[in-house]
This record gives C-alpha cells, structure tokens and sequence, in this order.
C-alpha cells in the first residue's frame, strides 16, 4: 500500500509541474505572449484585436490572477478557448475522441499479430486518413470501417 501512494504522490507532483510549464513557458518566451496563446501573429493583428486578445487571455492582469484563470480553465473541464478554430478546447477534444480511441486502443492489445498488423495497415491506408472526405463523419460507414480496421488489428 505505501507503494501505491508513493506512485500516486510522484504521479501529483508531475502533474503539477507539468501544468506549471504549461502556464509559465508562453510568458517566458521572447515577444509577446499573444502571437504564442492566440496562434496568430501579432503582425497580422489589428491593435483591436490585440485588445480583445489581451482581455481574453487576462495577460492585462497580474501573473497570479493569470494563473488562476488558467487553472480554474482547467477545473472546469473547459480546457481554455481555441482562437483558431473560434471553439472551446474540450468541445474540439470530445468530436475527436471517438477516432482516437478507434486508432490508440488496439495498440494496447496484447494478442495482435503480423500478419493482421499488415493488412489492417493496407485496409486502413486509404480509410482513417481519408474517411472524412469519403464518408461524413459520424456515419455508420464511418465507424464500422474504423471498427473493422480495430478488428483486424487485433485478431491473431
């Protein structure tokens, strides 16, 4: 049992210094912060939007009230704002998980084999990559294709 909670504060502590990181690395970049957070360059911006931006991202505020916008982003499972794709973060994350989880979980599995390896690896060329222009994502050519694939990619 200590090992566990060893495991687990080591895992916190990482975590933690992984979420700082992410919060202090942007800032202490040369320039300014916003071509870095907004994903655009602030030679491509009006000093309109680099307003808007600067309120956005609270960067005309202290460095702890910044970080503190920052986690409470985290808490709330927002995740932060998109610029470029104008959307919340976990709204982006959850219409991709489900090709993630098709595509990462059968690496997971212990049984596949080389053979499947191959010939999951030539049905799915042309499939994950072009799925979105061949079918509309979300249809059920879409997931049983996926779902296939995974099934190839498994079986002994």
């Amino acid at each position: 049992m200590k090992k566990y909670w060893k495991s687990m504060l080591t895992a916190l502590v990482c975590f933690l210094i992984v979420v700082l990181l992410n919060f202090v690395l942007p800032r202490l970049l040369p320039g300014n912060p916003i071509a870095y957070l907004s994903g655009f360059a602030e030679e491509d911006m009006t000093p309109a939007q680099v307003q808007r931006y600067t309120e956005a991202l609270h960067l005309n505020e202290s460095l702890p009230r910044q970080f503190l916008h920052y986690l409470r982003s985290l808490a709330d499972g927002t995740l932060g704002y998109s610029f470029k794709k104008e959307a919340v973060v976990s709204e982006l994350i959850r219409g991709r998980i489900g090709c993630t989880l098709q595509i990462t979980l059968p690496a997971f599995s212990s049984r596949c084999s080389s053979s499947s390896s191959s010939a999951s690896a030539a049905a799915g060329s042309p499939t994950p990559a072009s799925a979105p222009r061949a079918w509309p994502r979300g249809s059920r050519a879409f997931w049983r294709t996926g779902s296939g694939i995974c099934f190839c990619r498994c079986s002994p």
